[in-house]
């Protein structure tokens, strides 16, 4: 982790979220997760924005011509936990794409003009990423979570639900295994 970024995590915590500098009054969170090679742990600030049933993070890399390493770690492993004022939440994070991502992305620019910057300094799309909490368990042999929206239809009785399970991750796989679980809902 570069001095830089120690620096911004140390003075977040000893201000139940707040600093000061450059990321003044900005919605800052700080993003923890395992390395896509290496496996370890690793915590980056980052920017948000406060989107439905989530937050969204920018993989801007303050307009670099690729993305963070931050980002790579959330595509091999998606299940993050984020540090958010004196809170910290176990996430899910999805690419967001489409018109989500182009709504997401135009209000960040309007709230902050210097992602614009950083789009006009690189050819790469910059990634929108979003943040869910992990809330919805599915308990199969072992425990496996499972984002709200991943599932299309449940019929439950007894506690037992039979899931019709939709793509999850790369979109349109046309994925819809079907299996006999237990909703264990967490909040």
């Amino acid at each position: 982790m570069s001095d830089w970024n120690t620096k911004i995590i140390e003075e977040f915590r000893a201000n139940e979220g707040a600093v000061g500098g450059q990321f003044a009054g900005a919605p800052l969170l700080l993003l923890h997760t395992v390395g896509a090679r290496s496996g370890q742990r690793r915590v980056n600030p980052v920017m948000y924005q406060k989107v439905d049933g989530g937050y969204a993070v920018f993989a801007s890399k303050a307009g670099a011509p690729v993305n963070p390493d931050w980002y790579h770690n959330l595509l091999a492993h998606p299940r993050v936990t984020a540090e958010i004022g004196t809170q910290t939440v176990e996430m899910v994070a999805r690419v967001a794409d489409g018109d989500e991502r182009e709504r997401i992305w135009a209000a960040q620019k309007a709230a902050y003009p210097g992602f614009a910057d950083y789009e006009r300094k690189t050819t790469r799309q910059i990634p929108v990423i979003v943040l869910e909490p992990a809330r919805l368990y599915v308990r199969r042999g072992r425990e496996q979570r499972l984002r709200a929206r991943s599932f299309s239809r449940a019929r439950c009785s007894r506690g037992s639900c039979l899931l019709r399970l939709g793509p999850v991750g790369a979109a349109g796989t046309g994925a819809s295994p079907s299996f006999r679980a237990k909703l264990i809902l967490k909040p």
